[in-house]
């Protein structure tokens, strides 16, 4: 299978985007260290995301509750790292409506 086609047929892909009135409260419960400003993480995010749909990956973007997201992952991982919000935003996908403004 080439390439374009493994892409293609992958399952998707959740990205945790927290918004920019939430992202104060989304580091404030982190316990690793994300970007310290929204500026900062759209910095990072922004080039990691556009590569993901330039190799044809259908990407949606979660905008996270930041309190259920921390609630969740201390209940499920004890922490709220990289790790354990990822595992949020996938199990959140699976569980929402795509309707739902929270997924773009």
């Amino acid at each position: 299978m080439d390439g374009e086609n493994e892409a293609a047929s992958a399952e998707p892909v959740v990205m945790l985007w927290p918004r920019e009135e939430d992202y104060a409260r989304f580091v404030e419960v982190s316990t690793d260290r994300p970007p310290a400003t929204y500026a900062e993480f759209v910095a990072r995010a922004q080039p990691y995301l556009d590569a993901l749909r330039a190799q044809g990956l259908d990407v949606s973007v979660l905008h996270p509750d930041p309190d259920r997201m921390a609630a969740w992952c201390k209940a499920n991982f004890g922490q709220v790292n990289t790790n354990a919000r990822a595992a949020y935003a996938g199990v959140v996908a699976l569980e929402e409506d795509p309707d739902q403004s929270s997924i773009n």
